[in-house]
């Protein structure tokens, strides 16, 4: 999947979704190009908070700030 391709974070604003999917699928990916777009399009820098919990485990998961 490449940046905004084929999804319109316009259809998710005001919205609660959840991004499931199995292990290497993308979905971190995913939110870090959302939240891209919610601070570098929309301005929203001041109303986007993230709270990250869960730790990389045996080599699989990667911090969101990896991908932006």
């Amino acid at each position: 999947m490449m940046k905004n391709e084929e999804i319109n974070f316009e259809d998710f604003l005001g919205r609660r979704t959840l991004i499931v999917g199995d292990v290497g699928t993308g979905k971190t990916r995913l939110l870090s190009y959302f939240l891209d777009y919610l601070i570098e399009e929309r301005g929203c820098e001041r109303e986007v908070t993230l709270i990250e919990m869960a730790p990389a485990y045996k080599g699989i998961g990667a911090p969101v700030e990896s991908y932006t």
